[in-house]
């Protein structure tokens, strides 16, 4: 299968971009890490007909708190 614009994999990719711009700057606010936690559910549940869309999910939210224990050290 190729990466077609206009499938929802190609959506998942672009959301997923969104997310990730949207959320890129970390923030040490609990409003900041609630609003991350919500949209990424959001967008697993939009694409959780696709495997990886859970994974790159995990993976962001993962680095985002890695990010956050690097700055407080």
């Amino acid at each position: 299968m190729a990466l077609e614009k206009g499938t929802r994999e190609w959506q998942m990719f672009g959301d997923f971009f969104q997310l990730c711009k949207k959320y890129w700057d970390v923030e040490e606010t609990d409003e900041y890490w609630e609003n991350l936690i919500k949209d990424n559910n959001d967008f697993y549940n939009k694409y959780k007909d696709i495997p990886l869309s859970r994974n790159i999910a995990i993976a962001f939210s993962v680095t985002q708190e890695e990010i956050t224990k690097k700055n407080r050290s």
